[in-house]
């Protein structure tokens, strides 16, 4: 998963032109005395985090703070406070070239407005989320040492997707929706009503983030009260996590696994 990784030539990406609301301030800690501050390019938005470019490295697993604009993508974060800067996790760093100088994209979640009472002790403290808040936002524990990345890391995301059964024997179809629990580049956990078996092969898409892919139902939990818990893996293509954590624009970087 997320690791600092450098993009070939091939891969470079020139910015897009810049707007006011483009523009954003990022905030980097290294001790109670060392605080690196420097204006950055917002470059993608959701509701679940942000891709920024930036001019110096940010490890993936510290914390730092940005400052957001006013975007519809985070009317869902009622207690995320726009007008205060906001805490983000650093989930991916990419080293690339602009115009010939060394720079990075960034990917980072959105965790609140307060840092943890373990950064102010320690601003190089490392972290990994650990869930989600009931206000939306994702919650984060301390990890000793630097942050070890998972392969295949899973996100509490709830997104609105659409199943399509296909019956092997005939190839009748039967639809269906329902939303995730969690979600990661192999597969996603997905509460629904539809009566699938292990082995069966669902389409699966998803609007919200523009994604359809073929999947097989690795796993099937009881049904409570006509609700199913399907275990999906995709067989083709990996689900875009990038695009969903960090906006669309950031899919043109290799994604870190």
């Amino acid at each position: 998963m997320p690791q600092n990784k450098k993009v070939s030539k091939s891969r470079r990406k020139k910015p897009s032109a810049l707007t006011k609301d483009s523009i954003t301030i990022v905030s980097v800690r290294e001790n109670a005395f060392n605080e690196s501050v420097e204006v950055a390019e917002l470059t993608a938005i959701s509701r679940f985090g942000a891709g920024l470019q930036v001019g110096r490295e940010c490890r993936v697993g510290r914390l730092i703070s940005v400052g957001l604009p006013r975007s519809k993508d985070l009317k869902s974060h009622p207690h995320l406070d726009l007008a205060k800067s906001v805490v983000c996790l650093v989930q991916q760093c990419t080293e690339v070239t602009i115009d010939g100088k060394p720079a990075f994209h960034i990917g980072v979640v959105f965790v609140g407005n307060t840092f943890p009472p373990s950064y102010d002790a320690d601003p190089t403290q490392c972290y990994r989320i650990c869930g989600n808040g009931a206000d939306g936002l994702f919650k984060i524990t301390e990890v000793a040492g630097q942050f070890k990345a998972r392969r295949h890391p899973r996100f509490q995301v709830e997104l609105e997707v659409s199943l399509l059964l296909i019956n092997a024997v005939d190839r009748s179809v039967i639809r269906s929706t329902g939303f995730t629990r969690d979600i990661s580049s192999s597969g996603v956990m997905v509460v629904c009503a539809l009566n699938a078996n292990v082995g069966d092969k669902i389409k699966f898409g998803c609007r919200e983030i523009d994604f359809h892919g073929f999947a097989v139902v690795k796993q099937r939990r009881g049904q409570f009260e006509y609700e199913t818990y399907l275990h999906l893996e995709f067989v083709e293509n990996k689900f875009p996590i990038e695009r969903v954590l960090y906006g669309s624009a950031l899919v043109t970087a290799p994604a870190i696994n």
